[in-house]
């Protein structure tokens, strides 16, 4: 069974047959994804068996959706995402909080060097700006980053930004960060690639400090604080969740 949302914003069925795999969207009409076709006495075992998976801890399984052209990567973007904008994403995402979706994503890069634009596309959006958007277009879905590149962007900045996502929110924000892999974007913004891990250390100490602290002061290589407040400080406490994109063993570690 195909999911996909009409030019209304309803979201609708379709049984597209044996050539599931290659149904396209009418023109206005967004696809969501695929699922089995059951009925309520008649689940299918692998179905029954992923409605019951939990993750260490006992914590259910989330479900995340990014919305139709958030990047231009060749390898993973279909042609008819282009004829997305902006209006049809805010009813994607409006649509996956109807659908009980627990959280919306947005990635985030900020120049990509012309000799990597075949591999990697030019078109991302700004995660802070992204994620306050969306938030202020729903009510209770989640909002999460996928992934903020930490070692791009001044952590007091950052951490202002995300705290104020959360206080408007309601308590609605997950941060995901990353530390970056392209070096000549990190050349073009003036920061030292392979200092990124130690400098990503060291911002995240620093913004915790800013979240937690009533009186934050922090002396770090790559920045230095004290004397001074910020607030608003975030609604979930002592901050809110912050997840580490990556698959490097230094990644992991955080």
């Amino acid at each position: 069974m195909v999911l996909f949302l009409n030019p209304e914003g309803e979201c609708r069925t379709k049984r597209p047959g044996p050539t599931a795999g290659g149904w396209k969207p009418a023109p206005g009409h967004v696809l969501l994804g695929f699922r089995r076709n059951k009925t309520p006495n008649n689940e299918s075992k692998a179905t029954a068996r992923f409605r019951r998976v939990r993750l260490k801890g006992g914590c259910p399984v989330k479900f995340v959706i990014a919305p139709p052209h958030m990047i231009e990567v060749k390898a993973v973007s279909q042609p008819w995402e282009l004829g997305v904008d902006g209006a049809v994403q805010t009813r994607v995402i409006k649509r996956a909080e109807a659908l009980g979706y627990d959280m919306v994503a947005a990635p985030e890069h900020f120049l990509i060097p012309n000799d990597h634009v075949e591999l990697s596309g030019a078109h991302y959006l700004h995660a802070a700006s992204a994620m306050a958007y969306m938030a202020g277009a729903t009510e209770t879905i989640g909002i999460t980053s996928c992934l903020a590149l930490l070692p791009l962007q001044n952590p007091i900045v950052q951490a202002k930004a995300y705290s104020t996502i959360d206080w408007m929110s309601g308590g609605r924000l997950t941060v995901t960060f990353g530390v970056g892999w392209l070096k000549e974007e990190f050349d073009l913004l003036g920061v030292p690639f392979h200092e990124r891990g130690r400098i990503a250390d060291e911002y995240l100490e620093a913004m915790i400090e800013l979240w937690t602290k009533e009186d934050p002061v922090y002396e770090g290589r790559y920045v230095s604080f004290k004397d001074a407040k910020f607030a608003p400080k975030p609604v979930q406490k002592p901050h809110m969740p912050i997840w580490m994109g990556g698959d490097a063993e230094a990644v992991l570690k955080r």
